[in-house]
């Protein structure tokens, strides 16, 4: 009986070192790495400064507002004619800027970075605007168009915008004479009534000048010859011609400034021909510009021709 004691007593002590080398493992199972933060898109800044359109200078207190796309209704005020919006979504938005005295405009933009926005806003009122050109349909470049009321309104521009285009913005309804001032040009006046943007085209003529002159013979030929045709045949007033008399010839008033030839011509001579660069009237050009002898430019041209007899004197 005690040798089955014994025996019991091993057989429960096997039993307890069994269960204490197969029992659940003591090294914990590897943790899954922690979630990345999700990721942002950075946020952008516009801003800009607001233009007078008339004179280039900032405008004050103008508001500044998204109105369409995103980040709509958020806006701002320009106080010194700088603005900023910033924290703003990148993308495609449509920003108002309004004030009381000037037109409001509209830019719609695409943002993806910091960007810089810069306007010019026209005053509120009429606009008068049209194109000035020579009677060959050429563009007059850099004339002054001045629009006068007599209430005391005006308004002026130039020439400036290519083509021969003027545009004058910001005038109230009222009665206007309009005039276009460019050195070489006689000066028009028009009158119109504005009611609403009026377009009005302007064709400028030259300032006239006139030229004289002798036609003589060639040696060994001498005197002066009369009834001989003086002409221009190319550039402008092509074709204007005048007979010349025992002391010459001379032109009235009508021939326009400009590259042309003239040619003398006579039965029984051989034809002569000058080329001729005949500046604006009173305007200022060098001594050594042909035609142009001195610092004022001249309204009278002379041009002596001398004409070889085909035959014997």
């Amino acid at each position: 009986m005690r040798k089955a004691f014994v025996l019991t007593l091993m057989t429960i002590a096997l039993a307890c070192s069994d269960r204490e080398q197969t029992g659940p493992s003591a090294i914990p199972p590897p943790s899954s790495p922690p979630a990345a933060p999700p990721s942002t898109q950075s946020r952008v800044v516009l801003s800009g400064t607001v233009y007078a359109a008339e004179n280039g200078s900032p405008i004050p207190n103008v508001q500044v507002q998204i109105v369409e796309g995103l980040n709509a209704g958020r806006s701002t005020v320009s106080n010194d004619g700088t603005y900023q919006l910033a924290d703003l979504e990148p993308g495609t938005f449509t920003v108002q800027f309004t004030t009381s005295e000037y037109r409001d405009l509209r830019r719609t933009e695409v943002v993806r970075a910091n960007a810089t926005l810069d306007v010019q806003l026209e005053r509120k009122g009429l606009t008068l605007s049209g194109r000035i050109t020579t009677q060959w349909g050429e563009p007059i470049h850099d004339a002054g168009v001045e629009a006068r009321s007599d209430s005391g309104a005006r308004g002026g521009g130039t020439s400036y915008l290519g083509n021969g285009t003027y545009r004058i913005p910001t005038l109230p309804p009222a009665n206007y004479v309009v005039r276009v001032l460019k050195w070489g040009y006689v000066t028009p006046e028009r009158s119109l009534t504005m009611t609403g943007d009026t377009t009005l085209d302007f064709m400028l003529d030259r300032v006239r000048v006139s030229l004289y002159g002798t036609v003589r013979e060639a040696a060994p030929c001498s005197g002066a010859i009369q009834d001989a045709r003086v002409e221009i045949v190319s550039g402008p007033d092509a074709g204007f011609g005048i007979a010349t008399t025992a002391t010459g010839y001379r032109t009235t008033r009508s021939i326009n400034w400009g590259t042309f030839t003239l040619r003398a011509t006579k039965a029984g001579y051989a034809p002569a021909e000058a080329s001729m660069d005949i500046v604006p009237p009173g305007s200022q050009c060098q001594i050594t510009m042909p035609n142009c002898p001195y610092v004022s430019a001249p309204s009278e041209i002379q041009q002596d021709f001398v004409l070889q007899r085909t035959g014997g004197c």
